[in-house]
């Protein structure tokens, strides 16, 4: 790479031995890019001999080059919070919070995302440049009549959406750009992802459109992920001189295919059982704090009710129809707004409320909550069993 981050010729792959000089978290690194040196001697990041510091920081000034360079380009910024779930150490749930990271460690996490995406799309190419096969890492572009139900409920919180024919990466990221720092950004941005198509694996590439790269596959983590393994079988061959018809035997035997389908479910799986996870150990926490309130914003809403994000603990529950004040409640859907046709009151994505909780179902794995809207409701509300 040249002074600016961009490559100055056509990538190389070889067969290479990893010679670890250090061993360093990403909190580590992170004190020592923020560069506070008392934040850095305290975790030890300091103790790096001085190439190794110095070819650390070169890799953070590269890869905010990156970084810059693929966000102008179109790419979607789209950092959602992370739960993190606190053991009690009895076997239950102490707390669930934000997973809070420190500017340096966020930027610590950055370097190793620019570098893993430049390694990632350089062998795509290696390999498409020799006629080889793979499994890529691939994200369709998004159907255009669900960007536009997304632009006409992004349209009602201010944020303009241009829809044209065809729906262009830069258009939506200069929608998250708009609503950076908003109450509803969170929610708004939740919303938008669910109106994208879901990342896969695939043997034809395809393109990426949230990293708004026309080539891409997974090939840094063969360790993990069995696409990586597949993609490293697939370069050694290459390396060892195989010609098409053996890259063709190859590709049958490995079963390309069927590896991407595979994998492709089995992360789908995966990343449904983590959700769970997340709403069970939610509703395990608060089932034990039964009438406390709590501050939270509106984090959804549907035919069921409205949904609150709380901030401590960060556990979303379920404010329902029936447990909001006595009113016909209509929702706009174009909108996203629930509006009581008799009191003119409404509830908009982002709103700041304060919730007591009500119940919490393990079996259904989620937390109710009911408005808290004056000292003298306190008592109210029902106490259900939603088991």
């Amino acid at each position: 790479l040249d002074a600016d981050g961009r490559p100055v010729g056509p990538a190389e792959v070889v067969r290479a031995v990893v010679r670890a000089r250090a061993y360093r978290t990403y909190w580590q690194v992170g004190a020592l890019l923020e560069g506070g040196r008392a934040a850095a001697d305290l975790t030890g990041a300091t103790t790096l001999d001085p190439e190794t510091q110095a070819a650390l920081h070169l890799a953070h000034r590269t890869a905010r080059r990156l970084r810059a360079r693929r966000l102008a380009a179109g790419a979607l910024d789209l950092e959602q919070p992370e739960a993190l779930i606190l053991p009690d150490g009895a076997g239950g749930i102490a707390s669930i919070r934000a997973r809070a990271r420190s500017a340096g460690e966020r930027e610590a996490y950055r370097l190793i995302e620019e570098l893993m995406l430049l390694a990632n799309r350089a062998v795509a190419r290696w390999l498409i440049g020799r006629g080889a096969p793979a499994v890529f890492r691939v994200h369709e572009p998004p159907e255009e009549a669900e960007v536009r139900r997304f632009a006409v409920v992004a349209r009602h919180y201010g944020i303009p959406v241009r829809v044209e024919r065809g729906v262009r990466p830069g258009t939506l990221a200069d929608a998250l750009h708009a609503m950076r720092g908003r109450p509803f950004a969170e929610a708004l941005a939740s919303l938008l992802l669910r109106a994208l198509r879901q990342a896969r694996y695939a043997p034809d590439n395809l393109g990426h459109f949230g990293l708004a790269f026309r080539e891409y596959l997974h090939f840094t983590s063969p360790i993990r992920r069995y696409p990586d393994l597949v993609v490293h079988r697939i370069v050694g061959a290459v390396l060892d001189g195989a010609t098409p018809g053996e890259l063709a035997a190859l590709a049958e035997r490995e079963d390309v295919a069927v590896a991407a389908a595979v994998a492709s479910a089995r992360e789908r799986r995966a990343m449904l059982v983590e959700r769970e996870v997340v709403d069970l150990c939610g509703a395990w926490l608060l089932r034990g704090r039964i009438g406390e309130e709590f501050e939270g914003r509106v984090s959804g809403m549907g035919a069921a009710g409205i949904f609150v994000r709380l901030e401590e603990p960060f556990v979303e529950g379920l404010v329902a129809l029936e447990d909001l004040p006595a009113d016909e409640w209509r929702l706009h859907a174009d909108e996203l707004r629930l509006c009581g046709t008799n009191t003119g009151r409404s509830f908009r994505l982002g709103d700041a409320l304060r919730v007591r909780v009500l119940d919490a179902s393990l079996a259904r794995r989620r937390a109710f909550f009911a408005l808290v809207e004056g000292r003298g409701e306190r008592g109210r509300g029902r106490r259900p069993v939603r088991n």
